[in-house]
């Protein structure tokens, strides 16, 4: 299951999944385009990461973003695995 973190006007969303037993949580970020949609997939820790579409300068823009908001994802996907 993915959880919510963020949607941008843009409609660009970033979700997340439940803190794996192994403390990795994976997060996409999507954005709609005309043939469908573009996205990065991240493990965090670690930062591990698949380009599927955005540009390069795109890219280093997620990557900010990710580096700002990776303690409040890594929470919100540690609070999610404790509510089973």
């Amino acid at each position: 299951m993915r959880y919510p973190y963020m949607t941008f006007d843009d409609e660009t969303e970033v979700t997340h999944s439940k803190m794996g037993k192994d403390g990795t949580v994976r997060v996409s970020i999507e954005t709609p385009t005309e043939d469908g949609f573009k996205s990065l997939l991240f493990t965090l820790p670690g930062g591990d990461w698949v380009n599927r579409g955005y540009s390069d300068n795109e890219v280093k823009h997620w990557k900010a973003f990710m580096q700002n908001n990776a303690h409040l994802i890594m929470e919100s996907a540690r609070t999610k695995s404790t509510d089973d």
